[in-house]
């Protein structure tokens, strides 16, 4: 009624990530998991068309399950996945190396959020271990000792107001994950299951969802 079209039916599984492209009008990646969840099941597809036909895209290895892509959003062409490692495309998806240290158990790598000012940095959630970071695009990486085991976000692309949500509350780090801050009130607390946010002409809004409803929050957290 609403006048949406499925798109064409693929063999089977899982959509756990799908992202578009900031510069390419219609190009859409999409992670499938083909099921059960085990190394080789992950599938990558893309899409020119805003969806109404995809094709897989050929990877060096055979993938995990793809937890999520994620695009840059400053340099046409950049594209992230994590799917049992790192992998990197400087060609808009067409071809792919694997980046992630092999020798830091990084693995279980997760979500996936970029901040290109003052610094450029890529953080990434490595399932129940410490997060990793790095700040040369990926040519190395540091895992953190001892910080927050949840969800990131940078929000706007800022590397100095980078957000956690947990189970246990809402974080804020201003130094790239190397100290953390507990949010005042109901948030420090709360489950947090997603992040969110929006940019005003002169303010940015953060959105955090917990599992009683969200809240929308305007100032220095």
């Amino acid at each position: 009624d609403l006048g949406w079209n499925a798109s064409p039916s693929w063999p089977g599984g899982i959509i756990y990530a799908m992202q578009a492209d900031p510069y390419q009008a219609g190009h859409l990646l999409l992670g499938l998991d083909t099921f059960p969840i085990a190394p080789g099941a992950g599938r990558l597809y893309a899409s020119s068309d805003y969806g109404a036909s995809w094709q897989q895209v050929s990877m060096p290895q055979d993938l995990d399950w793809i937890r999520s892509i994620a695009f840059d959003p400053e340099t046409p062409g950049l594209v992230y996945l994590t799917a049992g490692g790192i992998y990197r495309s400087i060609d808009s998806g067409v071809s792919w190396e694997r980046i992630d240290d092999q020798q830091q158990s990084m693995q279980p790598a997760m979500s996936f959020t970029i901040a290109t000012h003052p610094e450029h940095i890529l953080f990434v959630q490595v399932g129940d271990n410490p997060p990793c970071r790095s700040m040369d695009g990926g040519a190395t990486w540091e895992c953190l000792p001892s910080s927050p085991r949840g969800t990131f976000m940078f929000m706007g692309g800022d590397s100095t107001r980078l957000y956690e949500a947990s189970y246990f509350g809402l974080s804020l780090s201003t130094d790239a994950g190397d100290s953390w801050t507990q949010a005042a009130g109901a948030l420090g607390s709360l489950n947090i299951t997603a992040l969110g946010y929006a940019v005003g002409e002169d303010y940015t809004i953060l959105y955090a969802a917990t599992s009683g409803g969200y809240t929308g929050a305007n100032g220095s957290m």
